[in-house]
């Protein structure tokens, strides 16, 4: 047996049909179990940014420790990862890099600079 379809004017087996009829009839039936079967849920309080803010201070004083124990742990087992993420950092942070360097060269000489005038004016 065949049907035809009102849209198009295919014909299609009747196996096809049925299934496709399953199919929407099995998705409905999931949707009214999970209604059905769906339990209250607390009511969530919202959070202000502050306080969201507060609470993650508060795991992290808390649980301090073990955060820390954990990137430790990160680090010693993917040091390859680690390698490439600190090239990754240099490279992108490269004129930073030079600038901040040549700011310190420059307060060296300065700081000498001014060591000198000091002692000559003794």
């Amino acid at each position: 047996m065949k049907y035809k379809c009102p849209k198009c004017s295919n014909l299609y087996p009747q196996i096809k049909i049925d299934n496709i009829e399953f199919r929407k009839y099995n998705k409905l039936q999931r949707i009214l179990d999970i209604q059905n079967l769906k339990l209250p849920r607390k009511q969530r309080i919202k959070l202000t940014p502050e306080q969201k803010r507060q609470k993650r201070l508060e795991y992290y004083k808390k649980n301090y420790q073990k955060l820390l124990e954990l990137n430790r742990n990160w680090r010693r087992n993917n040091k390859d990862k680690r390698k490439i993420q600190r090239r990754l950092h240099r490279l992108k942070n490269l004129e930073k890099e030079r600038t901040l360097a040549r700011i310190r060269r420059q307060r060296g000489l300065q700081k000498a600079l001014a060591l000198l005038t000091i002692e000559k004016e003794l």
